[in-house]
């Protein structure tokens, strides 16, 4: 718990990612930026237990291009 942990999901400028999020459990996103095709999200650990962060990158230049892609990962938080 109090630990931090950056997190940073790099792909081509043509995708674009959204903000890194926390779906469920005690981490808190504390800082956040995105730059051509780049997102990088600082979280920090408030307490014990399971918690997913997630984030989608959609292609850009054709709305009908590639597919959505989810990225997801899952953390376990144990007490100091």
């Amino acid at each position: 718990m109090g630990d931090e942990v950056v997190v940073t999901l790099h792909g081509p400028a043509a995708y674009g990612w959204t903000p890194v999020e926390v779906v469920t459990g005690p981490l808190r996103v504390i800082a956040a930026e995105t730059a051509d095709g780049t997102v990088r999200a600082t979280v920090r650990a408030v307490a014990a237990g399971a918690a997913e962060l997630r984030s989608t990158s959609s292609f850009r230049v054709d709305r009908f291009g590639p597919q959505t892609r989810l990225w997801r990962l899952l953390v376990d938080v144990e007490p100091a």
